[in-house]
């Protein structure tokens, strides 16, 4: 159910997701996403936002909200792909913190030091890092398994 949202735009999209959806919200992060979680609420400002949530009370009251009814990460991922373009832009997969939403970074040779020597040598160049939270990010199996679960869904 879509109140308010342009479906099928192409705009480069925004998300405000319900903090009961964590997992949806960490996975538009990793699809390059700027997703934004907490409580969606009638008076709470989201600016050009599209609010995703499964909280039925808010139709009508919540603007550019999207109200998902699935509980699986899987369905809910293919009802937003009924109603929006979810389709990673070019360049943007995995280009955002899945802990705070920030921007990557190239990683700096001091925050290489907290990567162990391996995963540095191994990853040279690919690993990237957050300012905010001090994470650092690479291709490794973690990744592998989300990009597998993506190309089942037929999002790249």
């Amino acid at each position: 159910m879509v109140n308010g949202v342009d479906e099928k735009a192409d705009e480069v999209r925004k998300f405000f997701v319900d903090v009961m959806l964590g997992s949806l919200a960490t996975h538009l992060r990793a699809l390059g996403f700027d997703t934004e979680v907490g409580r969606i609420t009638p008076q709470r400002p989201r600016g050009d936002r599209i609010c995703i949530s499964r909280n039925r009370a808010l139709k009508n009251k919540v603007e550019n909200l999207l109200l998902l009814s699935s509980e699986r990460l899987e369905d809910q991922i293919m009802e937003l792909k009924e109603h929006i373009n979810i389709t990673p832009r070019p360049g943007a997969l995995f280009s955002r913190c899945l802990r705070c939403n920030s921007r990557l970074i190239n990683a700096s040779e001091e925050a290489l030091q907290a990567v162990p020597e391996y995963i540095r040598v191994v990853h040279q160049g690919e690993i990237r890092f957050c300012e905010m939270c001090k994470r650092c990010y690479w291709p490794g199996s973690h990744r592998q398994h989300m990009e597998k679960k993506f190309k089942t869904w037929g999002l790249l």
